[in-house]
C-alpha cells in the first residue's frame, strides 16, 4: 500500500503491514510522522476486521489521533469505530 487519500489529499503513506497468525505490526507515515503499532486481524463472512491495539509516534500514544484521521476515510464499504477498522470485500 502506497497511502490512503481522502478528497484527494494525502493522509498515510509509506504504510506497511506484516500479517503473521492474525497478529499484525505495522508502520506508516501521517504528517511527516512516523507511526508503529501493533494489533490484530480477523476475515469472516466478506469482511476483513483491523483492531489496532497500539500506534505511537516515539513512545507517544497516538491511537486516539490515528483513528480521528482513520474516521474521515470511511465509506461505505469501511467503517472506523476504535479500536476497529471494518472493510465489506464484497
Amino acid at each position: 500500500l502506497g497511502g490512503f487519500s481522502s478528497d484527494g489529499k494525502e493522509v498515510l503513506t509509506d504504510t506497511q503491514f506484516t500479517i503473521r497468525n492474525n497478529s499484525m505490526n505495522f508502520q506508516m507515515r501521517a504528517q511527516g510522522l512516523k507511526i508503529k503499532g501493533n494489533g490484530k486481524t480477523y476475515y469472516e463472512n466478506d469482511q476483513l476486521r483491523i483492531r489496532i491495539d497500539k500506534a505511537k509516534v516515539g513512545f507517544l500514544n497516538v491511537r486516539g489521533r490515528l483513528f480521528k484521521e482513520l474516521e474521515k476515510l470511511e465509506s461505505n464499504t469501511v467503517s472506523v469505530h476504535e479500536p476497529w477498522i471494518e472493510i465489506d470485500l464484497q
